[in-house]
């Protein structure tokens, strides 16, 4: 991954997590699932 693919998905993932915490009662739960050539990444977040 290449720093510009970084910075994108650095500055998503930012506001997902203010939206997330600003609004816990909203989401039961997050996942997320990045491509970036031949690899993937996923993320979880769930509510307790």
């Amino acid at each position: 991954m290449n720093k510009s693919n970084i910075s994108k998905l650095k500055l998503f993932l930012i506001g997902l997590e203010n939206r997330y915490t600003e609004n816990l009662s909203i989401f039961k739960d997050i996942n997320v699932i990045y491509s970036a050539g031949l690899k993937t990444f996923k993320g979880v977040a769930k509510n307790r």
